[in-house]
């Protein structure tokens, strides 16, 4: 019997294992990724709300500042209303006052507006806020514990590759080099096991000389379809 054979199936089993965990470690590290980048967008939304908030609250600073200064400007004109003498002074100054009346109705319209905007603003502040404090525990939470997760499958994938070096030792040198080479394939399959005639990773089938030869194990065949070593 073929002795090369067996270990080209317990080290198939070997790497299977290795991708298996590896896959594993990858899904971790995307779920880091992952939380880490939904803590950036909140830090950023949080970020741009404050700016948002602030250039309301500058807006409406100025809103009350040109305010106070029309009410001012009234003030003094209804002030100078009794010292005026002709008609036609009379008439251009109400015109005046209409108009300052005007502007300060439309101005006290803009702090209004401006103070529900910065209200509204300051209540969805509060809110991502909160959230984004949520996202931060949740964060560090899960991201300390896929972490530690991650320690313990680096370990089980250097266990499992030491007994895969150790046992590939054992394998014949016109064997090794072709079956490591089947391993680095993209599916990372070296050794497939016959389903009858079948070959059960390409689904051919196989020549029935090449089936008696398998079934013999006096030597390591291949797959003439996909190039895979085969066994029963």
């Amino acid at each position: 019997m073929n002795n090369d054979i067996s270990i080209m199936i317990e080290l198939q089993h070997y790497w299977s294992s290795i991708i298996k965990i590896e896959a594993e470690k990858s899904r971790c590290e995307k779920s880091i990724i992952t939380w880490e980048t939904h803590l950036k967008n909140d830090r950023a939304l949080v970020s741009k709300k404050e700016t948002l908030l602030k250039s309301l609250q500058i807006k409406l600073k100025d809103s009350e500042g040109a305010l106070a200064d029309i009410e001012s400007r009234l003030k003094k004109a209804e002030q100078r209303k009794d010292l005026l003498k002709s008609g036609r002074e009379v008439e251009a100054h109400e015109t005046e006052i209409i108009r300052l009346e005007n502007e300060k109705e439309k101005i006290e319209q803009e702090v209004l507006d401006f103070m529900e905007k910065s209200e509204a603003s300051e209540s969805e502040l509060e809110s991502l806020k909160e959230k984004l404090e949520d996202t931060v525990l949740q964060t560090d939470s899960d991201t300390k514990s896929l972490n530690n997760k991650i320690v313990l499958l680096n370990k089980e994938i250097a266990e499992v590759k030491n007994k895969f070096d150790l046992l590939g030792e054992s394998l014949s040198p016109q064997i090794k080099s072709r079956f490591l080479k089947l391993l680095h394939s993209k599916d990372g399959i070296a050794i497939a096991q016959l389903n009858g005639e079948i070959c059960s990773h390409c689904n051919f089938q196989v020549p029935s000389s090449l089936v008696t030869a398998v079934s013999k194990r006096e030597s390591a065949e291949i797959c003439t379809n996909c190039g895979r070593f085969i066994y029963f």
